[in-house]
């Protein structure tokens, strides 16, 4: 089932790269919501349309956008009590100066002035953006304060919506129809999507600026929708008469006292039966996945305060959750029955995370909310500094090695690493990266389209690859430094249909109603097709008609694959954390595998029931094996996680030596005998020197690839055609050329 705002919610889209608080501009629909706001008819603005309203006796009413809004009843003690059970751990306060607070149970603040107007959004570090009103009292200009970026909003005469404007001057604009409805939204690379409407203002049609119709809904006389279709109301077949597709239904249960629905049933577009049952709250607390030949159920179960408090999954196994007095998440318990535990402070910052083994990593916070110390269950911290805008300034591993943060206009223009080394970047007006320059001012450059995806990017010697997308972003084409382009298409449900190569080689495939892939058609012709039962594939048939087939437990895992023969090739088995703990292979030899509480795993026996066993370190790092033989093999790593030894079954010992930037600067053999390892300021590999002092260096070009390395034997020189492949490769016997 598709919502409306599915098929468009990235189509008309105006995003900016903020350097703290990210401003975009989106649009939601709901079908049964359908007072007229400042975007029509059941539209609504996702991010900026909050107001409040105080009434006469003190309680209060926030609404998110038109339709939807939250109580908040003011008590005795002159505090607010949300009504509403998604907002119990919520805070609104009254200032002296009658304005409001409300804090989020997120972090995020929302500051209305005495009017109820919506002034100012910040997160738990006080980021904000700032909202302004023209004299209607209308929305007028989203601004993040530190970048000066922002959006502009204006209005038709009706008062609707009309344009929003970014600061490269990219419009989105929207069009109404007589009764209000929102029929046509241009985003700001100029692709159209229209709407068609019923006499009520219901959404019937969707159409995206390629012509593909998303969607054709029908209502029943409750205004819901009871059926959806894809553009058409056809059933569809493949050749063998195999079901592709048929359109979506819908059917509600109410109860019979209240009226309210109590479960939904969607009629899949291949006969399957999703059934989601509600409880008073209209959380999900049940959902059957009645398929043709399966009915796979999930339970939900949630606390006094709206809160998952357990999922049972269809193989009945229970995974619980507690939370302490302010909703923070404290357990976890899975299946095992292994816990998960954290801690908080008074603002809700984590503090710590403690596994099923009791290893713990700790987390520690400024006034701000800022991190700025992680500390490892192995003691080993990270610290950081920031900005007075809450950005990082400084990052110092648990070696030392700190990387510095440089910013103009809230953007991070420059990054220094710990052998002090700079890269500078610049951005443009909407705050979309434009250039990385290295040290040696070489220069990679990135242009956008009018929806801030990637259209282009050159390299430091000019080259170029290029991109176009469409509506829904899908990738329609790239054309490579060489000027080859390869061609993509897709359907109305945004699968890719076919891909055609820059030799006019085309790849096909071919989806079935809910979008999984049943054939794939190469170049040659040649056919892989593939079957799905419960969701899950049932067979393949290679090209050359060769069949596997596949089977599954109650809970998705693989648990058996067949020949064409139905003959079992390989069966597995599952623990309680659908973790495999035995494979059994068409010879009946079987391997075993153990895990330890924190899931990770520490034995295997093979069908010899030779016995291979691990060891880890409390960051759950592979440490130590011991094979079947008692043969050992360890490493060992650094406090900033470089691996710096290793160590062999016959006690032979490398050992690795770091700089700051943790790049390996020493390798010391169990021979001791030492190689050492240096690199230019682009952190590229510039000689490497063995235990006889013999060097081989190496040469690059402008962008990163090798042109050249030489030793005391020769050298062997390299060129490269525009899109990096090798064209020749010299040495002193002669040539070898390429070509492509």
């Amino acid at each position: 089932m598709k919502r409306a705002d599915e098929d468009c919610e990235n189509g008309f889209m105006i995003p900016l790269i903020s350097p703290r608080v990210p401003i975009t501009f989106g649009l939601d629909y709901y079908s049964r919501l359908l007072k007229v706001g400042p975007t029509g008819r059941g539209w609504e603005e996702r991010h900026f349309g909050a107001y409040l309203t105080e009434f006469e006796r003190g309680d209060v009413k926030i609404n998110w956008t038109t339709n939807r809004y939250n109580f908040f009843q003011k008590n005795e003690q002159g505090g607010y009590q949300a009504r509403q059970i998604k907002c119990h751990f919520d805070r609104l306060v009254k200032n002296v100066d009658n304005s409001f607070t409300l804090t989020r149970h997120s972090g995020k603040v929302y500051q209305f002035n005495a009017i109820g107007k919506l002034l100012e959004i910040s997160n738990s570090k006080g980021q904000s953006l700032e909202l302004s009103y023209d004299s209607a009292g209308r929305l007028s200009t989203v601004t993040e304060p530190v970048s000066g970026v922002f959006l502009t909003y204006a209005y038709n005469a009706a008062g609707l919506l009309e344009t929003v404007t970014d600061p490269l001057g990219r419009e989105a604009r929207l069009e109404y129809d007589a009764q209000q409805n929102l029929i046509k939204i241009t985003n700001a690379a100029g692709q159209s999507t229209t709407y068609t409407y019923d006499e009520l203002g219901q959404t019937l049609t969707g159409t995206n600026a390629q012509g593909q119709v998303l969607f054709h809904n029908t209502y029943n006389k409750d205004r819901r929708i009871i059926k959806q279709s894809d553009g058409t109301d056809e059933w569809r077949y493949n050749k063998k008469w195999q079901l592709l597709y048929k359109p979506s239904q819908f059917s509600y249960a109410t109860d019979p006292g209240t009226g309210k629905i109590i479960n939904t049933r969607v009629h899949t577009r291949l006969n399957g039966t999703h059934t989601y049952h509600f409880n008073d709250d209209w959380k999900v607390i049940k959902f059957n996945k009645g398929l043709r030949f399966s009915n796979e159920i999930i339970e939900y179960r949630y606390n006094e305060n709206g809160k998952r408090s357990s999922v049972i999954d269809s193989k009945g196994n229970t995974t619980a959750y507690e939370y302490d007095a302010n909703g923070n998440l404290i357990t976890i318990t899975d299946a095992a029955g292994q816990k998960t535990r954290r801690t908080y402070d008074a603002n809700n910052n984590l503090l710590s995370v403690s596994n099923a083994l009791g290893k713990q990593t700790q987390l520690d916070y400024d006034d701000q909310n800022n991190l700025i110390r992680l500390t490892d269950p192995l003691g080993n911290s990270t610290r950081y500094t920031y900005n007075n805008n809450g950005q990082v300034l400084t990052q110092t591993l648990p070696r030392g090695g700190t990387t510095t943060y440089a910013y103009k206009n809230g953007r991070a223009v420059r990054f220094t690493n710990p052998q002090g080394v700079s890269y500078t970047l610049d951005y443009d007006a909407v705050g979309r990266l434009t250039t990385l320059t290295d040290v040696e001012g070489h220069t990679t450059t990135l242009a956008y389209d009018g929806m801030n995806r990637i259209a282009e990017v050159t390299n430091p010697l000019g080259h170029s690859v290029s991109m176009t997308y469409d509506s829904r972003h899908n990738l329609l084409t790239t054309t490579d430094a060489s000027g080859n382009m390869t061609r993509r298409s897709y359907d109305a449900q945004g699968n890719l249909i076919s891909q055609i190569n820059a030799l006019g080689q085309e790849t096909r495939y071919e989806y079935d109603g809910e979008g999984y892939l049943l054939q794939m058609i190469d170049a040659l012709g040649r056919v892989t097709s593939l079957l799905y039962k419960f969701s899950h594939i049932d067979y393949v048939i290679n090209p050359l008609g060769n069949r596997q087939y596949f089977q599954y437990d109650e809970a998705g895992n693989l648990i058996r694959r067949s020949d064409a023969s139905y003959r079992t090739v390989m069966s597995l088995s599952y623990n309680k954390r659908n973790q495999v703990t035995q494979v059994t292979d068409a010879l009946s030899n079987t391997t075993h595998f153990e895990y330890d509480a924190s899931g990770r795993l520490v034995k295997t026996t093979d069908p010899l029931k030779r016995v291979t066993q691990f060891k880890y370190d409390d960051l759950s790092r592979l440490e130590e094996s011991v094979d079947a033989l008692l043969g050992k093999s360890s490493q060992t790593f650094d406090a900033s996680g470089n691996r710096n030894s290793l160590t062999d079954p016959n006690d032979n010992t490398t050992q690795f030596e770091f700089d700051s930037s943790g790049r390996l600067v020493q390798e010391t053999l169990a021979t001791a005998d030492k190689v050492k390892y240096t690199y230019s300021a682009r952190d590229v590999l510039v000689s490497m020197t063995n235990a006889r002092g013999q060097a081989r260096e190496f040469e690059y070009n402008a962008a990163g690839r090798l042109t050249r390395w030489t030793d005391p034997d020769g050298s062997v020189a390299y060129t490269y055609d525009p899109n990096g492949n090798v064209l020749t490769v010299k040495d002193d016997k002669g040539t070898i050329s390429r070509q492509y």
